[in-house]
């Protein structure tokens, strides 16, 4: 490291704290600054160029040391996911007996688990079921998107609506009508 990027001795140990378990406020203390303060500090101190830097460096050289790639992560999850599916234990009830839904056997797994390493995996691998956003594309505009529908809903005509092209809603069919 350049001698003009030096840390400061307490920088140097907020940055080895903080690689203890990534809790800024939490290395902030631990590195002797005040309780007080240390959530400001904590976060002052992420957006220090010179200590950002030296924590991407050290957390570089943890992965490199433990092996620890994107395929490993997901390796990981997926035999998270098998295990908590795999781990089946029947439900018993208050007398200690196999619980039973009618005809078949009630049993328990850890589905929380599973649901939570899958989510995981599938956002890492872009699975597409997990899409925050969705893109809608349309060659109308907003403003005429929401005037078509509620002419829609009104059967009546809005005034400084352009409805040259749109096509005419169609009536619904009794059966088609929600219900009570």
């Amino acid at each position: 490291m350049n001698p003009r990027q030096q840390l400061t001795p307490k920088q140097a140990a907020f940055c080895a704290e903080f690689m203890l378990d990534l809790n800024a406020s939490a290395a902030a203390r631990r590195a002797g600054y005040s309780a007080k303060s240390a959530e400001q500090q904590g976060s002052r101190l992420l957006s220090n160029a010179k200590v950002a830097a030296r924590i991407a460096a050290a957390q570089r050289e943890r992965a490199e040391r433990l092996e620890v790639d994107a395929d490993w992560v997901l390796a990981q999850l997926v035999e998270v996911a098998q295990r908590c599916l795999q781990h089946v234990t029947p439900a018993l009830g208050r007398d200690g007996k196999q619980m039973y839904d009618g005809d078949h056997a009630v049993y328990r797994f850890d589905a929380q688990g599973a649901n939570r390493a899958l989510e995981l995996a599938g956002r890492h691998v872009s699975v597409q079921a997990w899409r925050d956003r969705i893109e809608v594309q349309s060659e109308l505009s907003l403003v005429d998107r929401i005037l078509a529908g509620r002419r829609r809903a009104s059967r009546e005509p809005i005034e400084d609506a352009d409805y040259t092209e749109l096509p005419p809603a169609p009536l619904p069919r009794l059966h088609e009508l929600p219900g009570p």
